[in-house]
């Protein structure tokens, strides 16, 4: 089997996954950690800056990237990250923990991203949202 047609695999597979849930076409999370937040708390907009926590892995449990080896939450501007993640932080409030499965589309597309993703890649994350500035 190709690369693209065992990532297509893994993603159907979710969809009958009773652990997560669908949050976007694409896009099934469920909750590691869920904050005691306020239900009209704030969550992050567009053009906000978080801070997060968080490792990337692929199908195949290779990890590409961590946040925790640098021992400090990253910050980044919501707008500038894959379409997946940003729609992951857009449900989160601080303190969630969320695991993110998104397919390819969500992702980096067809096109390699460096020497770690694949195109076609479904990419697993481990967010957990730190901080929130407006």
């Amino acid at each position: 089997m190709s690369w693209r047609t065992d990532n297509e695999k893994y993603m159907a597979a979710m969809a009958t996954n009773a652990d997560y849930e669908k949050w976007d076409d694409g896009l099934y999370c469920r909750y590691l950690v869920k904050a005691d937040a306020e239900p009209d708390a704030r969550v992050p907009r567009k053009d906000s800056v978080v801070t997060c926590h968080y490792t990337g892995r692929l199908i195949n449990g290779r990890v590409f990237d961590d946040s925790r080896k640098n021992s400090v939450p990253v910050a980044f501007r919501l707008r500038e990250l894959i379409p997946g993640f940003q729609n992951t932080l857009r449900e989160m409030h601080v303190g969630d923990k969320v695991e993110a499965v998104m397919s390819w589309k969500m992702g980096y597309g067809k096109l390699a991203c460096g020497s770690d993703i694949p195109g076609y890649s479904t990419l697993i994350f481990e967010v957990e949202l730190c901080s929130i500035y407006w």
